[in-house]
């Protein structure tokens, strides 16, 4: 029996690229976005065999894509030279992150993933022992928003998030925050209309109960106060970019007169 294409508007021919942050909700909002483009037979390439450290390589591969189409993973920030790419990500408190990375480090989440590699040293601590006892404290957010290249990877990070703000604002139609996940849905809507129809109830209605779960961090233990006062000095910098991206996610909600909490 043939599928019939579901009814709708015409789709703006957007590629879509998604170079999801880690430990920041990415993968039910890839997956939300993936199932959405499927039903609706949009592009969704497969980058899992690709080498996400090759700038080169992906600009070629990325460049020839024909849109409408969809392209996510955790890869550095690419900028392509074409009027119909658009780009979104999502962050999350720092804190929150460095916690759900250390702890995924040692323990994997609920559907049994674990890191094949972790520049983590963990040593099965937990936070508060790992932080006492000196370890580096450092999430690299600034990665997913410059591109790894020789010259950025010798940046220091004040310049590493210097650069990473001026990328955000010419490149990403939107950087969406974990901690408001339905109002990034509801942005995403706004923003990409006939690309992503009433997202926020896909989300609502299967990737809250059926996916959340499954993606959480296992037996993540809570830092003390006073390791949580270490971690907002040793993470200044990444709340600076964070503080940034949230102001402006801000400034979208007002304009699209979102105030869901």
């Amino acid at each position: 029996m043939v599928t019939k294409k579901p009814p709708g508007k015409k789709i703006k021919k957007y590629l879509l690229i998604y170079n999801n942050v880690p430990k920041c909700g990415s993968r039910s909002l890839a997956h939300t976005i993936k199932d959405m483009f499927q039903y609706r037979r949009i592009n969704d390439v497969n980058v899992s065999k690709m080498d996400k450290r090759n700038i080169s390589v992906l600009k070629k591969a990325f460049t020839t894509v024909e849109a409408p189409a969809y392209i996510s993973g955790h890869m550095p920030f690419i900028a392509l030279q074409r009027s119909d790419v658009a780009y979104i990500n999502l962050v999350r408190d720092p804190i929150d992150r460095f916690l759900s990375l250390y702890y995924f480090a040692i323990n994997g989440d609920k559907n049994g993933v674990k890191p094949v590699g972790t520049e983590i040293n963990v040593q099965n601590k937990t936070i508060d022992e790992y932080v006492m006892s000196g370890g580096k404290v450092d999430t690299h957010i600034y990665y997913y928003f410059i591109e790894d290249t020789k010259e950025n990877r010798n940046l220091k990070i004040e310049d590493a998030i210097q650069q990473s703000k001026q990328n955000i604002e010419k490149y990403y139609t939107l950087v969406g925050i974990t901690e408001e996940m339905l109002n990034t849905m509801k942005l995403l809507e706004k923003l990409f209309p006939e690309l992503l129809p009433r997202i926020h109830k896909k989300y609502i209605n299967k990737n809250k109960a059926e996916r959340k779960e499954g993606y959480t961090t296992l037996h993540k233990v809570p830092p003390s106060k006073h390791t949580v006062s270490i971690l907002k000095e040793k993470l200044k910098r990444e709340y600076d970019l964070y503080y940034f991206i949230k102001g402006r996610f801000t400034e979208l909600k007002r304009k699209f007169r979102i105030n869901h909490k």
